[in-house]
């Protein structure tokens, strides 16, 4: 489908931003925060790795203002070669349940990528109110935007924006599953 479109005229023509993160150079995240911030009807995320603390507030903000918020993650059951049980996302897992307990109507949802053996959802996504998408080589997680050298693309065009939605919804319809609740076990490993 993807190719198909590229040759359509004007589907490749859209407006964006690059952004680059390198060691104290964090540009990724203060564009991507201030796109959350500034959302106003939903926001989906798609990701390896999200559990930023600054990222997660964002995005916890734009659920108390109403904003639709859908977290898709990987459930870290093959993350470097071994079952995590959730692993890193946890920290997402427990932003979660620990706002819907203070905001039950809070529109925010996360699901675990339904994975094969050996297979790992390597995403890194974001889509915002239906016209701006972000994608790259960055985690939204903290190593990745204090540490790694990393590049992430927003950009806005109808065409390339609705097609990484359907893509989305595809995934979250069809490739997803409800996250565990956070027990102890999964709390400590999330530390780590």
């Amino acid at each position: 489908l993807m190719e198909r479109r590229l040759k359509e005229d004007g589907y490749s023509s859209c407006a964006g931003d690059l952004t680059l993160t390198a060691p104290y150079a964090k540009d990724t995240r203060r564009v991507l925060i201030e796109k959350f911030d500034a959302a106003t009807k939903s926001i989906e995320v798609e990701q390896l790795l999200l559990n930023d603390t600054k990222t997660l507030k964002a995005l916890a903000r734009a659920a108390k203002r109403g904003v639709k918020v859908r977290l898709l993650v990987d459930p870290a059951k093959h993350l470097y070669y071994r079952d995590w049980k959730g692993g890193p996302n946890n920290k997402a897992v427990g932003m979660v349940e620990e706002l819907k307990k203070k905001y039950p109507d809070a529109p925010i949802e996360l699901r675990h990528y339904t994975v094969a053996p050996g297979q790992e959802l390597h995403m890194k996504l974001c889509i915002i109110d239906n016209k701006t998408l972000g994608m790259g080589s960055t985690n939204f997680s903290s190593g990745a935007f204090q540490s790694n050298y990393e590049l992430f693309a927003f950009l806005e065009g109808s065409g390339i924006v609705g097609d990484f939605s359907a893509l989305f919804e595809s995934d979250w319809k069809n490739r997803s599953e409800p996250a565990p609740k956070l027990n102890l076990g999964r709390r400590i490993i999330s530390i780590f």
